[in-house]
């Protein structure tokens, strides 16, 4: 063959690999629709049997790698605050709970005295309580949040740039 032969026949091939691209990104997108509308029709029936739980089809499980480990959003959490304190030794809970303030997760706030904490009805669930989750201060013991979500995550990712760590998200 020469150089002309080749080139067509390389081009040809070309142009069948981009109709193939082509036709699988098609598929792809009606997968994507057909998804979407199954999605939204299994919202429909929730509102209206009653049943408001949250498709399991649709939660959102990132996972962030972060001091050569991977993390569920919660654990990297508790992973990037206990690193934090680790670092920082002598803080108290006053120092903590102003470096990762309360607008970074929402009504719960990012950590708690872990007193406090267990006064609620929801304490287990909704902070990290077991003895090697929790956080000992220079004042006393505090709880990290255990309640994170696609909506409160990209705060705390921000703030722990802002502190000098690399997290890298992982779909």
């Amino acid at each position: 063959m020469d150089n002309n032969e080749l080139l067509l026949d390389a081009l040809s091939r070309i142009l069948r690999l981009e109709k193939e691209v082509e036709k699988l990104n098609q598929a792809i997108n009606n997968m994507s629709r057909a998804q979407t509308s199954s999605n939204e029709q299994n919202s429909i029936n929730s509102v209206i049997t009653g049943n408001s739980q949250p498709s399991t089809a649709t939660r959102d499980k990132t996972k962030y790698f972060f001091d050569n480990k991977c993390f569920t959003k919660n654990r990297l959490v508790l992973a990037v605050v206990t690193k934090y304190v680790n670092e920082k030794k002598d803080l108290n809970l006053q120092e903590l709970k102003t470096e990762f303030d309360k607008s970074l997760q929402g009504s719960i706030g990012v950590v708690e005295d872990y007193e406090i904490a267990q006064k609620r009805n929801d304490c287990a669930v909704r902070f990290f309580v077991n003895k090697d989750e929790l956080i000992y201060l220079k004042d006393g013991i505090a709880c990290v949040c255990s309640q994170w979500g696609v909506l409160n995550i990209p705060k705390f990712l921000k703030k722990a740039e802002m502190l000098g760590y690399c997290i890298e998200v992982i779909l």
